[in-house]
């Protein structure tokens, strides 16, 4: 099974928009605005033998309400799985992709605001090298997020 990222259609986007997450993990199910906020050129699909698997957005669709601002030295990230395949450790192949193609695209910092209650994805950035930098309680639900960034090495 080979693993690919690709620019996001429409057609990608509105399939990510029908994903739904069992709670507690439904905090990240998408919006009626998900779609179009996905074309914004900021969002990549990742695709394992040509079909949706799951996405990467980078910059401010990345930033959960109330967290950290932008700053220039770190791109902030987020990656999204397809709901049905949470649980096939398949994040770890998805995110040492998109960790490699950001390095090779020049990015020299990564931030990620993740859900404290997703020991899933937690542990996911902890094997992916990130590093727990703070804490935050989102300004939209009061959900706390925790803050990991990495350094991407030349």
């Amino acid at each position: 099974m080979t693993l690919s990222l690709a620019p996001m259609t429409t057609d990608w986007a509105t399939e990510v928009a029908r994903w739904r997450y069992p709670p507690p993990l439904d905090i990240y199910n998408p919006t009626d605005d998900t779609a179009g906020a996905m074309l914004d050129g900021n969002h990549l699909a990742i695709l394992e033998d040509g079909e949706l698997v799951g996405f990467i957005g980078l910059g401010a669709e990345s930033r959960v309400p109330g967290g950290p601002v932008a700053r220039d030295d770190v791109t902030d990230v987020g990656v999204g799985i397809r709901p049905d395949r949470l649980s096939e450790r398949f994040g770890t192949r998805a995110g040492e992709l998109v960790l490699e193609t950001l390095h090779m695209a020049g990015h020299t910092a990564l931030r990620a605001s993740v859900l404290a209650s997703n020991e899933r994805s937690m542990s996911l950035a902890v094997r992916l090298g990130f590093r727990e930098t703070g804490a935050f309680l989102s300004s939209r639900d009061g959900a706390r997020f925790v803050v990991l960034e990495r350094e991407l090495l030349s």
